[in-house]
Order: structure tokens, then sequence, then C-alpha cells
């Protein structure tokens, strides 16, 4: 156990798994980027689980050979720029500015009234839903 409460986690794999095929992969690994306070460098996944979209293609060696492309190019939609560092700002403005964003966030919410979809599991599925619902 080291001194920092994460720092025995910092070198565990993260692999996402479920639904990822060609249309989403990229997607998936782009906004998985999450920097953690203090940790250097910032977490992001380290490889994603693909079955369906390789065996249930026509040609399983090609679709597999296409999403290693996705995997390891760059995304259309963007060029890849990690988010700014929240770490390097200072803890009372990071607080003020959630704080100060919450009832616009919640508005917009409530103006938009966007379709939203929650993956859950069994344990937290009430939870999750109330807190969708309350929103």
């Amino acid at each position: 156990m080291g001194n920092h409460p994460h720092q025995d986690c910092q070198n565990v794999s993260t692999v996402c798994i479920g639904g990822i095929n060609a249309s989403n992969v990229q997607n998936v690994i782009y906004q998985s980027y999450a920097p953690l306070i203090g940790q250097k460098p910032p977490k992001k996944l380290d490889g994603v689980a693909v079955v369906s979209a390789i065996m249930g293609a026509e040609d399983p060696r090609k679709a597999a050979e296409y999403l290693y492309s996705l995997i390891t190019g760059s995304p259309v939609f963007t060029s890849f720029q990690p988010p700014p560092n929240i770490a390097d700002w200072p803890k009372a403005e990071r607080v003020k500015e959630l704080l100060d964003s919450v009832p616009k966030i919640i508005k917009k919410v409530s103006e938009v009234n966007p379709l939203c979809h929650n993956m859950t599991n069994l344990v937290v599925q009430n939870i999750a839903a109330n807190v969708a619902l309350s929103m």
C-alpha cells in the first residue's frame, strides 16, 4: 500500500466491454479520458473488448482490421485534445464553478427534455432511475 489513496489503482488496466463496434469505438475511447487529480498521466482506457462486431461480420478478418484502424487512428470528429486538467485549478474555484453551473444545467435539461439512456446494473438501477426522474 502506498501513501496516496489511489496509488495502488494507477496501474490497473481498464477495458470497456459491451456493445462496442465500428460506429462507436472512437467515441468510447475518446470520451473515456478521465484525468484524476494529481495523477500523471491521466487515466484513459487501455483497450476495448470487441466480440460480436467481429464474430458476427461477414468477413471477421476485415472487420477486425477496420476496427483496429479506428482504434489506432485519430477520430474524424476531433484531433485528440485532452480536456483541461481540473487538478491545476484552485480548489475553491472548481467547487464554486461546479455549484454555479448546477442550476443552469438543470434548467437546460428541463427545457430541452432530452432522451436519456442509463446503462446500469441491478444494484443501482433504482437509484439511477430516481436521479434521472428528479432531473
